[in-house]
C-alpha cells in the first residue's frame, strides 16, 4: 500500500504538536496548582505567622523544579511517580520529533509508524496526568473560591 509521504508527515506533526502541547499542560497545571497552594497557606496560616511562598516564584520554573516543589505540596505519591516518570518521556518525544521533521532524509512509513504509535501512548499517559491534576487541583481550591481570588 502506497502512502504519501507529506501527509505521513504532516500526521505525525500533529500528533507531536498535541503531545507536546499536552506536556505543556502539564507544567501549566503544576505552576497553578503551586500559585493557588501557597496562596491557600498564606490565607489560612494569617497574619500571626510569616509565610513568604508564593507561587510566581515558579512561573519560570523547570519541569523538575516544579515537580520537586508539587511533592512537598501533595499526598498522592502515585501521581507524583506519574508525573516523575513522563519526564524522560517528554525529553525523549521532543528529541524524536525534532530528528524527524528537520533531519535530512525523511522517515520511511514504518519509522513514522512507530513513532506516532509512541505519541500515542504518550498522549494516553499525559491526558491521564491531567485529569488526575485537575481534579487534585479542584478539590484544593473549593472550599477557598468564595474567599480568596485564586487562580483558574
Amino acid at each position: 500500500m502506497q502512502t504519501d509521504p507529506r501527509a505521513e508527515i504532516k500526521s505525525f506533526q500533529e500528533i507531536a504538536s498535541l503531545t507536546l502541547g499536552g506536556y505543556q499542560l502539564i507544567e501549566a497545571m503544576l505552576k497553578t496548582y503551586l500559585r493557588n497552594y501557597f496562596q491557600i497557606a498564606k490565607h489560612r496560616l494569617g497574619s500571626d505567622f510569616y509565610f513568604g511562598f508564593s507561587g510566581d516564584d515558579y512561573d519560570k520554573a523547570a519541569i523538575g523544579t516544579l515537580l520537586r516543589v508539587f511533592s512537598k505540596t501533595c499526598a498522592d505519591s502515585a501521581l507524583i511517580k506519574d508525573l516523575q516518570a513522563e519526564v524522560p518521556h517528554r525529553d525523549h518525544v521532543a528529541h524524536q520529533a525534532l530528528l524527524v521533521l528537520y533531519r535530512r532524509q525523511p522517515c520511511n512509513y514504518a519509522e513514522l509508524r512507530e513513532l506516532a504509535d509512541e505519541l500515542s501512548a504518550r498522549s494516553v499517559s499525559i491526558t491521564n496526568i491531567l485529569i488526575q491534576l485537575n481534579e487534585l487541583h479542584e478539590g484544593l481550591v473549593a472550599p477557598y473560591k468564595k474567599h480568596l481570588r485564586l487562580s483558574a
